[in-house]
């Protein structure tokens, strides 16, 4: 379900190895709702659980 109503009701963090990304709110929001968004169109989302995306270089 689409929430084009959502607001920032969550933490986002980015990092690259150690180091936390500074992003100014609306990248965050975009960044965020953009994962979110993904997420609920795949079975088994919950909405009131973390969500953790890890992507490692090979």
């Amino acid at each position: 379900m689409a929430h084009a109503d959502r607001d920032m009701s969550y933490e986002l963090e980015v990092k690259i190895g150690d180091k936390e990304l500074d992003m100014l709110p609306f990248v965050k929001e975009l960044v965020g709702n953009s994962i979110i968004g993904m997420m609920e169109a795949l079975k088994g989302y919950e909405e009131d659980k973390d969500i953790t995306v890890t992507i490692k270089k090979k």
